[in-house]
C-alpha cells in the first residue's frame, strides 16, 4: 500500500515535470534581423504523457540574445544564419510581460512558448578558443579577416595576408600597396610597394640625396654634406610630386583633346 501511494506521488510529480522546460540545445531554422526573433527547432526528444518520445515542436518568433548595453549604443553583433546552434531558455513568466510592459493572467511557467535563444553553443568545438586561451587574448575572425588584441598587441589581418600589427610606439604592415602615415617609426615588408621588398632605409636614404640635392645650391664636388631629413617630410614631398604630376598629366590630356 505504502510502496503503491509512493509510486502515485512519483508519477505525479514526473507528470507534471513533463511540462517545465529549462534548457535545451537548438537550432536556427530562421532568423529575422528586423525583429531579431527566430524560429528555432529545438533538439531531442519530447516525452508524452503515456511515456512515448515525440520530436519538439518548431518555436516560432524566438527572442535572440545580442551582446549589448550602454542604452544600446554599445553593440557586438554578427550575421545569425539558418542551421546556427544555439541554446533555448524558458522563462519562468509569460514574455509578453516583458516585451509589452502589459500584464499578463497566463499561468505559463517554463512553457515552451516562452524561449529565448542564445546563439554560439555549438556540439563542435571552435579551435579559435584554443588558441585564445594560449595567448590569452581576444580574436574576432570573419571568413579569413581576422582581428587579435591581446596585451601589448593588436594584430589584423586580411584574407590577401596583409596585416598591420601595432605594437607600443611601433607600427609594422605587411601588405602589397600600402601608403602610410605615421607620427611613430614605421617598419614595413611587402612587394610592389615603395616601402617594402625590406629596403625601407636604402629608398629613403635615396629619397633624402634626392630632395636635399634639388634644394641645394650647386657646390663642388666633394664639399656637398648631406645631413639626414626627416622621412615624414620626404613623404609629404614625395605626395606633392605625385599629385603634381597627375594635375600635370590631366592637363595634358585637356590640351591633346583641346588640339584635335
Amino acid at each position: 500500500m505504502v510502496q503503491e501511494f509512493t509510486q502515485e506521488i512519483k508519477n505525479i510529480v514526473l507528470d507534471i515535470l513533463r511540462g517545465v522546460h529549462t534548457v535545451i540545445p537548438g537550432k536556427i531554422v530562421t532568423f529575422d534581423p528586423d525583429k531579431d526573433t527566430a524560429s528555432i527547432l529545438p533538439d531531442g526528444k519530447f516525452e508524452k504523457p503515456d511515456g512515448s518520445l515525440i520530436d519538439y515542436p518548431k518555436l516560432n518568433e524566438v527572442p535572440v540574445y545580442v551582446m549589448q548595453g550602454s542604452e544600446q549604443t554599445a553593440t557586438f553583433v554578427y550575421p545569425i544564419k539558418k542551421d546556427d546552434e544555439c541554446i533555448i531558455l524558458f522563462s519562468e513568466q509569460p514574455l509578453d510581460v516583458w516585451r509589452t510592459k502589459a500584464e499578463s493572467d497566463t499561468d505559463l511557467k517554463f512553457d515552451l512558448s516562452n524561449a529565448i535563444a542564445i546563439v554560439g553553443l555549438f556540439a563542435k568545438p571552435n579551435p579559435l578558443i584554443k588558441e585564445a586561451c594560449k595567448d590569452n587574448s581576444i580574436i574576432i575572425e570573419k571568413d579569413g579577416e581576422r582581428v587579435r588584441i591581446k596585451k601589448g598587441e593588436t594584430y589584423i589581418r586580411d584574407t590577401a595576408g596583409q596585416s598591420i600589427t601595432f605594437v607600443p610606439e611601433v607600427i609594422t604592415a605587411e601588405a602589397n600597396d600600402l601608403d602610410l602615415n605615421s607620427k611613430k617609426p614605421i617598419g614595413i615588408k611587402g612587394t610592389n610597394t615603395q616601402l617594402g621588398g625590406g629596403n625601407l632605409r636604402k629608398y629613403w636614404t635615396g629619397e633624402q640625396k634626392g630632395w636635399l640635392q634639388q634644394f641645394l645650391p650647386p657646390m663642388p664636388l666633394g664639399i656637398l654634406f648631406i645631413p639626414p631629413v626627416p622621412i615624414l617630410i620626404c613623404m609629404g614631398l614625395n605626395s606633392i610630386r605625385a599629385k603634381h604630376r597627375m594635375n600635370a598629366s590631366e592637363a595634358s590630356s585637356i590640351n591633346s583633346k583641346i588640339l584635335k
